[in-house]
């Protein structure tokens, strides 16, 4: 199974490791009731047994409540078939040429290391999507790192496991959480992109 770790992310990684020495005994406080969502195992079916919980609004059902959609971004008749969602559900999200798509913030504790989606693409076999995840520095800066360039079909699957490391930023939160949130955008002008069901992992698999 693929996966992406973007190299500015594991050099957040090395910074905050070294900027606290609390960071061992937080990543051994459990997380907080309100960051604990139900899991699933979202997405079994590509071979991925880890627990997931299911970012706000992330199925895009009931008009996508606390995403920003830009540049034509909209959501759209047809849902994900690649398994990870109620057969009930109907919708899924638009993301044309130069649109943008930003969940809601995701409070996150420092275990909740990565991210799944699913992805179709029924334009250039070429195309890629962007993933970006924005956060709060410590010093209270926002940030924001593009972690993958993701590439799909058009049928619909499950995307690449996406490492964005931004959750230990929780190791130096008096919280023991943070808040992230993902942006979701094309990176050229020949693809015509399709997201559902985007989820956050909990608890790695072992």
């Amino acid at each position: 199974m693929r996966r992406f770790i973007p190299a500015g992310a594991a050099a957040l990684a090395v910074s905050l490791a070294a900027s606290t020495g609390v960071a061992h005994a937080a990543a051994t406080q459990p997380t907080p009731p309100a960051c604990t969502p139900p899991t699933t195992t979202a997405f079994a079916s590509a071979g991925d047994e880890n627990a997931y919980f299911l970012a706000p609004g992330g199925n895009f059902e009931g008009g996508a409540p606390g995403w920003t959609l830009a540049g034509g971004a909209a959501l759209q008749a047809g849902n994900n078939t690649a398994g990870g969602d109620p057969t009930s559900n109907t919708t899924s999200l638009s993301l044309p040429t130069g649109s943008s798509a930003t969940s809601p913030l995701v409070c996150v504790g420092a275990n909740a290391p990565s991210m799944r989606f699913f992805v179709r693409n029924t334009g250039a076999a070429s195309s890629r999507l962007g993933v970006t995840v924005l956060f709060t520095r410590p010093n209270g800066k926002a940030g924001s790192l593009l972690l993958a360039s993701i590439a799909g079909t058009g049928t619909w699957a499950a995307s690449s496991t996406v490492y964005y490391l931004a959750n230990l930023l929780a190791l130096v939160s008096p919280t023991g959480t943070t808040n992230v949130a993902f942006r979701f955008a094309p990176l050229d002008s020949t693809g015509h992109w399709s997201v559902d069901d985007v989820y956050v992992a909990r608890l790695m698999h072992r």
